[in-house]
């Protein structure tokens, strides 16, 4: 009887298999993949290194970091500040609740959220000048009547009262520069004076020096509280909080040469624990949310469908204001901006945009000529149109239309218009997903007696909003990227606020990159976490598959 013997398959050579394997399948294949491989992947190398190098050593963040709420907020009055936090704890509590319904996508965005909090509660939240600069023909830097000279610091009460520019800079709204001259032999000294109410932060700059020359804040006694006496002709800068009281600042110059320079001073609000503490106390809005889900009678789907709406309606009267809600006085429009104004924008365009195209494209579809050609005319003419020009029209030109006694303000008007034209795509990608769904629906729609607004409220719209769920998405990344260009109207959003801490700080002149790298990746988190969404939801629904 014969027996046959098995033997087991020899394993596969080890570079063939595993990760050796793919690089070898993938990069080095053959001669020249190779080559191209060690390319470039020195390329690759050298820029990630390059990169490395000059974000942590040699970019310099402070046109960034110390101004990081009038990036996110704009000019809002301190004063306020609890009211954005206070909807973002709204939204927080909202997550929470979806982390315990859904979990998945929702509890990563609850934890990315308290992190963010956590870091943010850590920040100073005093009001930041915006920096806008304001030349002062009035004040002239000449020397006092009085001319102090180098070793006479302690000069009399009565020459002091000669200093220039005596006024109450606390009710300035930007930095102030001056620009001076010291002849370098009697004229060694140059003082400036002011007065403030209240407590404040202080910053002074003296740059663009022609010799080395030091700057000094004194008390109204002459007592020097404050210096900077860098050599050379680098800035020196003097930054603390100071009582209310009336100041100098003293510029002297340490060389006989002449000696030209720039003086910049600023003001705002001392920090505001208030806000620090909100941001910390952030993740108990997200516990609070996903322990009141636990409750049968509130944790339902339904439920948050419903509460999302009035929190966002809640959030937003929190953030603007409203003249008809005691303790809550609308915010000036030039005093909102930052990140907060893209998104609020983005958020009402898109939102509001979605039932306002819904009934465009079934106009479109509509057999009465009137409706229909009344849709297509709207739709043809605001897609003709770019946003940028509709802006304008509707700063300029739309009240012209108005007696001279209305007056709309630049963040509804922006609003109005960012919706409307949103609608107009919105409408054409809804038609098209309507217009995707098979026609034998339809028919065997009519077969069972469905009426024609029956057929198309239960069948053909649901599932032409399903199939259009990638271009809603694709919409909302456009329009909020979009929302940059409300600049045309004077609005200050997160660019045209990197844009003026560029222009309106000598100090910060030459960082722009640092700005616009900064404000990039802040819209492209934004965006990805859209698209991250919009996949998740794809895969939910199971749009694309039948």
């Amino acid at each position: 009887m014969n027996q046959s013997s098995t033997r087991p398959n020899p394993s596969p050579p080890p570079m063939t298999v595993g990760i050796p394997g793919w690089i070898r399948a993938n990069l080095f294949n053959s001669p020249t993949d190779g080559v191209i491989t060690i390319v470039l992947g020195a390329i690759v190398a050298l820029a990630i290194f390059q990169s490395i190098n000059w974000v942590f050593f040699t970019a310099s963040w402070e046109a960034v970091t110390s101004r990081v709420p009038l990036y996110v907020i704009g000019r809002y009055p301190q004063e306020f500040y609890w009211r954005p936090e206070t909807a973002l704890l709204l939204i927080s509590v909202l997550l929470g609740a979806a982390w315990r319904l859904w979990g998945g996508l929702a509890r990563g965005f609850a934890i990315a959220l308290i992190v963010v909090t956590l870091l943010a509660g850590a920040l100073p939240y005093a009001g930041v000048d915006l920096g806008a600069p304001r030349y002062d023909a009035t004040v002239s830097p000449d020397p006092p009547a009085v001319s102090p000279r180098e070793t006479n610091r302690d000069i009399a009460d009565a020459e002091r009262a000669n200093a220039i520019d005596q006024k109450n800079i606390s009710t300035l709204t930007g930095t102030t520069y001056l620009a001076g001259t010291l002849d370098g032999d009697e004229d060694r000294s140059d003082y400036y004076s002011f007065t403030i109410d209240d407590a404040m932060k202080f910053k002074t700059v003296l740059a663009h020096q022609d010799a080395n020359a030091d700057v000094f804040l004194e008390d109204a006694n002459g007592a020097v509280l404050q210096s900077s006496e860098n050599s050379g002709t680098s800035d020196d800068t003097i930054a603390t909080t100071i009582d209310a009281g009336t100041y100098y600042i003293r510029v002297d110059s340490q060389q006989t040469a002449s000696n030209a320079y720039v003086l910049s001073y600023s003001i705002a609000d001392p920090p505001d624990n208030l806000v620090n503490a909100l941001f910390i106390i952030n993740f108990l809005a997200v516990a609070l949310g996903y322990f009141a889900a636990t409750i049968p009678a509130i944790g339902q789907p339904r439920t948050l469908f419903f509460a999302a709406p009035a929190f966002f309606v809640i959030s937003a009267i929190l953030v603007i204001g409203s003249s008809f809600i005691p303790g809550l006085d609308p915010v000036p429009t030039q005093d909102l901006g930052g990140l907060t104004l893209n998104l609020l924008l983005a958020t009402i365009g898109i939102v509001c945009s979605i039932p306002i195209g819904i009934m465009l494209a079934l106009g479109r579809r509509s057999q009465l000529p009137v409706l229909k050609y009344a849709c297509v005319g709207f739709i043809e003419i605001i897609r003709g149109v770019p946003l940028i020009t509709l802006l304008f029209m509707s700063r300029h030109m739309l009240p012209l239309t108005f007696p001279e006694t209305v007056s709309i303000d630049e963040l509804y008007l922006a609003m109005i218009t960012i919706t409307l034209f949103s609608s107009a795509y919105m409408a054409e990608n809804v038609r098209g997903g309507m217009a995707a769904v098979a026609t034998g629906q339809t028919e065997a729609a009519s077969a069972l007696g469905l009426r024609a607004w029956q057929t198309t409220m239960l069948i053909t719209l649901p599932q032409g909003l399903r199939n259009i769920i990638p271009a809603i998405v694709g919409q909302a990344i456009s329009l909020f990227k979009d929302t940059s260009l409300v600049f045309i109207i004077g609005m200050l959003d997160l660019v045209e606020m990197g844009r003026v801490t560029i222009q309106g700080n000598l100090e910060f002149v030459d960082d722009g990159h640092e700005v616009y790298i900064f404000i990039a990746v802040v819209f492209w988190i934004f965006t990805f976490s859209m698209s991250y969404i919009s996949r998740k939801i794809e895969t939910a629904l199971g749009v694309g598959r039948r």
